[in-house]
């Protein structure tokens, strides 16, 4: 086995000066019909198939100095922590740093921090087909140029209307998008990784709205809107890139229900499109550069938080939120990811619902313009609400799927922009010559 110096020599070996070298993969993860379906309450069938298939996008990217893969999910919540570190163990040799994340909908299949059995059989299958596709990836990485946009669509609205001191929740996308007034982030941030000859090998998305335009009554596997978005991108160049969609802090957000649209399967197609179209433009006015250091700075901790309500009988009253809560203990070791690309682009990780003034505030205060956040990472630990929402109440705020202590959120943002500034090397390592 290679040891991590080892592995830096080979990196060191493959690569010249201030290069960055990528690779990505898609991998077939769609469940058989019968597997239950995870993201409403008291939704016992199981799927009765696809109405769109679902994939994890492998983007493997290495610079002169680290090298990390990321995992990007069609399931509601990522993995258990056992399933994503099996993965990690069978590629630890090649890629020290592998990061799930998932696109948070409400469409896919039921997934369990861990089993009483036997993992699902779809489950093993799918994670031994993306330790495949990492290998693979891994070997066909290539030089690559980047570039990064910003650009704005109005694809979500805050659920939660705060009047006189009382919140209602506004969940019903077709009849009270129009009525919200809460803090939404419209931004569409995309990152280009191009080929030396310009053409683009993946395109990475990051925007906030939750995919439940699918409802309860739905019974087939779909990614939602982020289908017809990826679907879109992937097919604008040829050879296509794969489209990367990283889900923002949607703790919050629902999506807009497109006002042509009569059916749910109209508004998925939609709204996905819109957000495609603006993707589209923003990624057409990318010019893409070479690298300029090369590097890759990734860091990972784990804040240490409380349950907020302590043990829980989830046999009982709470029997519908064991899949989604049931797993959180009394101590918590809540991830946090922050990797850093040439100095100039910055991906945050967070593992769970983040409401979105948590995503504004970490944008704002990041050392690193270009800043993309994504929740639903590296496991689930329910809602993050912020203080104040926590206070004013509502669901997600002030129970039983608020899980993590108060200010559970905001201890995450601080932690996130530590490990930023200290991927830019912004901290002494030792305390100043005493005078």
């Amino acid at each position: 086995m290679f040891s991590r110096i080892g592995l830096l020599l080979c990196l060191s070996l493959r690569l010249t000066a201030a290069d960055l070298r990528a690779a990505a993969e898609i991998v077939d993860i769609t469940p058989p019909a019968g597997t239950r379906m995870w993201g409403y309450t008291g939704r016992d069938q199981g799927g009765t198939g696809a109405a769109d298939k679902l994939g994890a996008r492998i983007l493997y990217l290495e610079g002169e100095n680290d090298a990390v893969a990321w995992v990007d999910l069609d399931l509601g919540r990522t993995f258990g922590r056992d399933a994503m570190d099996w993965v990690r163990e069978q590629v630890q040799v090649s890629i020290p740093h592998v990061v799930f994340s998932a696109t948070h909908t409400h469409s896919g299949p039921e997934v369990l921090e861990s089993y009483g059995e036997a993992r699902p059989e779809w489950e093993q299958r799918a994670l031994q087909a993306i330790v495949a596709a990492l290998l693979k990836a891994r070997n066909n990485a290539q030089s690559v140029r980047l570039g990064f946009a910003y650009g704005r669509s109005e694809i979500g609205y805050n659920r939660r209307l705060v009047e006189g001191g009382r919140v209602t929740m506004l969940f019903d996308s077709r009849r009270d998008g129009r009525r919200a007034s809460g803090p939404t982030d419209p931004t569409v941030a995309v990152l280009r990784l191009d080929r030396r000859d310009g053409t683009p090998l993946a395109v990475i998305v990051n925007a906030t709205a939750h995919p439940v335009l699918l409802g309860r009554g739905n019974l087939r596997f779909s990614p939602d809107y982020p289908g017809p978005l990826r679907r879109a991108v992937e097919r604008a160049w040829n050879p296509g890139p794969v489209c990367f969609f990283l889900q923002g802090a949607t703790g919050d957000i629902n999506p807009l229900w497109p006002s042509e649209a009569t059916t749910e399967d109209e508004a998925v197609s939609q709204l996905g499109e819109r957000l495609a179209s603006e993707v589209l433009r923003v990624a057409n006015t990318i010019q893409s550069r070479p690298a300029a250091t090369g590097r890759v700075e990734v860091r990972q901790e784990s804040v240490l938080l409380r349950s907020r309500w302590g043990p829980l009988d989830f046999a009982g009253e709470y029997r519908l939120l064991a899949p989604y809560v049931g797993h959180i203990a009394s101590l918590l070791q809540v991830p946090v990811t922050a990797i850093v690309v040439d100095n100039a682009v910055a991906l945050v990780t967070f593992p769970g619902e983040m409401f979105v003034e948590h995503q504004l505030d970490l944008r704002k205060r990041s050392p690193i313009r270009d800043t993309m956040v994504a929740g639903y990472a590296d496991g689930y630990y329910g809602y993050f609400p912020t203080i104040e929402a926590a206070a004013a109440g509502g669901y997600g705020a002030n129970d039983v799927m608020a899980a993590t202590e108060l200010g559970g959120g905001e201890s995450l943002v601080n932690r996130a922009l530590i490990l930023l500034n200290s991927a830019l090397g912004r901290f002494r390592r030792e305390p100043p010559p005493a005078r």
